[in-house]
């Protein structure tokens, strides 16, 4: 197994589908608030299956569910943490023909990396789809600065001239599967599942749990710098589907097209399990007074090259339009599914 670890970096050097699970687990990211499993993107655009090889997990710390469930005829209680809504879907289809998925490309160099470090995971591909030859550069980090703020940054180099079709998908159908021997009781624990979306690519969801009081709202943004794109949405089995149509440039190079999702979520309403410990109970309650004055407005990613134009950039301007989204879904003028 051709794997590279030093004292600052993880690296898998070839893709193995039957190892994915593991790697997820191994290569998560975390900030004391948020935990982010390391599941392929493109694998969460399919629809759910119980066999998939992938399994998206995305927590808040001390954010657990306590509604009972029925096993082998009895009522059974046992608190499970939440895997809330999977806002991190993204995929791209060149000139209509199949969405890109590792399973189905013909796969050249695969290349992942968790850097220690700065807390970055970075993937590297090269394969061919629908005979064209495709590079992608994923990185993913969830923010220090920000403790409720994540990014997923996809940038693909693509022939010119090429029709792309590119997707997201805010995902609110999500179960607790993740451990077999425990599946019985655990499944869907969100309820109440509501989006607002709007054709800039902002989109939010809110939900709760079987305890009333316990609610949630989380806010998505997809941007293509390089490209003008109107979202179209459609609402199937409590996902929210994002759909936008460009063209690569054609000037005789190859161009990179970039699709940059930010993920706000806000702390959940309602009580916090006294399961969490008192830090993560303190980080839920007000996680902007463990942040330094200097970084409380400003999210920093010159370090890890995540954003190269410009190096530094306000999470007050990003965070600003989630929080609007947020707004409209929990007053109710967005499009609900129980």
């Amino acid at each position: 197994m051709a794997e590279s670890n030093t004292a600052s970096q993880i690296v898998f050097e070839h893709y193995d589908g039957d190892d994915e699970r593991r790697r997820e687990a191994l290569l998560a990211l975390g900030n004391g608030v948020l935990s982010w499993r390391a599941s392929a993107p493109e694998a969460s655009v399919k629809p759910r299956a119980d066999g998939s090889k992938h399994y998206a997990g995305f927590y808040r710390a001390g954010w657990y569910d306590e509604a009972p469930c029925e096993v082998n005829g009895e009522s059974v209680q046992m608190a499970a943490l939440v895997n809330l809504p999977n806002p991190f879907g993204l995929s791209f289809t060149l000139d209509d023909g199949d969405w890109f998925s590792l399973d189905g490309v013909d796969l050249q160099r695969y290349r992942q990396r968790l850097d220690l470090d700065n807390g970055v995971l970075e993937r590297q591909l090269r394969f061919e789809l629908a005979g064209h030859r495709v590079e992608l550069l994923e990185r993913r980090l969830v923010s220090m600065a920000t403790p409720n703020f994540a990014v997923l940054r996809w940038e693909l180099q693509l022939p010119p001239g090429l029709k792309l079709r590119l997707r997201s998908v805010l995902d609110g159908g999500v179960r607790n599967a993740g451990v077999r021997r425990n599946r019985a009781y655990e499944g869907r624990r969100l309820q109440r599942v509501a989006f607002d979306h709007d054709r800039d690519g902002t989109a939010a969801l809110s939900a709760r749990l079987h305890n009333h009081r316990q609610r949630l709202a989380m806010a998505t943004q997809i941007r293509t710098p390089e490209q003008q794109v109107q979202w179209r949405a459609t609402i199937h089995e409590q996902r929210l589907l994002q759909e936008a149509e460009c063209t690569v440039p054609d000037d005789g190079f190859s161009c990179p097209i970039s699709m940059l999702k930010h993920v706000l979520l806000p702390a959940p309403f309602g009580p916090i399990s006294a399961r969490s410990s008192p830090l993560a109970r303190s980080k839920l309650t007000s996680s902007t007074a463990l942040i330094a004055p200097k970084l409380r407005d400003r999210l920093r990613t010159d370090r890890i090259g995540l954003i190269s134009r410009p190096p530094v950039f306000s999470a007050g301007r990003c965070v600003r339009p989630l929080c609007a989204a947020i707004r409209r879904c929990l007053r109710g003028q967005g499009s609900r599914q129980r």
